[in-house]
């Protein structure tokens, strides 16, 4: 007889590692039962892609994202035009009393956001979100008000679909406009990637690109984008009074200044709380 052929598995009697103590903890105090627990444990890699199982750097969406990035930048800088009465993406109404002619320029920045980052997709709705930073000499000190710097983001985003659909790469099998948590004043641009030969495997395909312009914290001051602050209709008779208010058209714009800012927040929230990503 070999010597340890029938030798017994050695017992581990090591201390509980954190992790597994704040499991049991979890388990007796949170769950209430082994079964509770396993079948939330089911349920969360049920609705968890796969394609967050790679490492994210090392991901060949990560890397696809990467070309995308490259496609937007070498977009041509364009001078566009917003007329009067116009409904930009047949949503934004244009207030401008004549016509308005300004620069569309490549992004001055480009970088992610979102739940892909955070890593907390779920199924059945996977993007993954790439913030547009719209350039600063594209926007002038007052587009704050009645509805400009919307028009403006409505026609960049128009621009950015079209340099898309013509760039050679052909990394797409769709470029489409959507809205933004379904708000016809938030247009953003859907990219569907291209699956297979040159384009993605299938796990990842699955994957929607959404590209959201935004501005720079700061662009506009914070102060005069207050909730009972009237920046929407304002004309020369205009009652700076509660009842002609603009807070929601406000929000819309501070949404935009603050994408960084609430993507570092969640991310610290996040890193201090595991368990609240599930």
């Amino acid at each position: 007889m070999k010597n340890g052929s029938h030798k017994r598995k050695k017992l581990d009697y090591s201390v509980p590692t954190t992790e597994e103590l704040i499991n049991l903890k979890e388990t007796a105090l949170l769950f209430k039962s082994n079964l509770f627990k396993l079948q939330i444990d089911e349920l969360l890699r049920e609705i968890t892609p796969k394609a967050l199982d790679q490492e994210r750097q090392a991901s060949p969406l990560t890397k696809y994202l990467r070309l995308v990035k490259e496609a937007v930048e070498g977009m041509a800088t364009q001078q566009a035009k917003i007329l009067p009465g116009e409904r930009v993406c047949g949503a934004v109404p244009s207030k401008y009393t004549k016509p308005h002619t300004f620069t569309i320029k490549p992004p001055s920045r480009i970088y992610v956001v979102g739940s892909y980052i955070l890593r907390v997709v779920a199924k059945p709705v996977t993007n993954v979100d790439l913030a547009l930073e719209i350039p600063s000499d594209s926007l002038m000190q007052k587009d704050y008000l009645n509805y400009k710097y919307l028009a403006k983001r409505a026609r960049y985003a128009e621009a950015v679909a079209e340099a898309l659909k013509s760039h050679e790469s052909k990394m797409f099998t769709k470029v489409s406009m959507g809205r933004l948590m379904g708000d016809p004043l938030k247009p953003i641009v859907i990219l569907t990637p291209k699956q297979g030969s040159g384009g993605l495997a299938k796990k990842y395909a699955r994957f929607q690109i959404r590209l959201l312009p935004c501005i720079a914290k700061g662009t506009f001051a914070t102060r005069k984008l207050l909730p009972l602050r009237n920046c929407a209709n304002r004309g020369k008779k205009a009652a700076a009074s509660l009842a002609v208010a603009s807070p929601l058209y406000n929000q819309c714009i501070l949404e935009d200044m603050a994408i960084e800012t609430h993507l570092k927040t969640l991310h610290t929230t996040i890193r201090d709380s595991p368990s609240l990503a599930q």
